[in-house]
């Protein structure tokens, strides 16, 4: 045993620091064009359920209204369409702001990826 207390190591810097920062670079254009793709899946996935929920909605909603007029009984639908309405609307720009995040997640990677010679945003 001796009497030393342990020591932690010394950090021992990179040899090329510049290699290093062009590996982040790359890996942050990589996870920029994963984004990407991200943002289109987003966007085609979205419009396709919100063309299926919405389109049976309607459907379904212009069916009953035309039922219950057919048999001379009449209610007030506007209550009804209105909410179709608000529900379309709130959908689109769920899918709107998935879209735009996702953008403004890539335009931040690759503009620190252009600054890679610079200081990286974690140290």
């Amino acid at each position: 045993m001796t009497d030393q207390p342990d020591q932690k190591p010394i950090p021992v810097p990179a040899p090329n620091a510049t290699e290093s920062h062009r590996m982040l670079a790359e890996r942050r254009v990589d996870d920029s064009a994963d984004r990407v793709r991200f943002q289109q899946q987003y966007t085609v996935e979205g419009f396709k359920t919100l063309t299926l929920i919405n389109g049976g909605a309607i459907i379904a909603l212009l069916t009953y209204a035309g039922s219950k007029t057919a048999t001379g009984v009449t209610h007030d639908f506007g209550p009804a369409f209105i909410g179709y309405a608000v529900g379309l609307a709130l959908s689109v720009l769920a899918y709107l702001f998935a879209y735009y995040s996702q953008g403004e997640l890539s335009n931040g990677d690759m503009q620190e990826a252009y600054a890679w010679p610079a200081k990286p945003s974690w140290r």
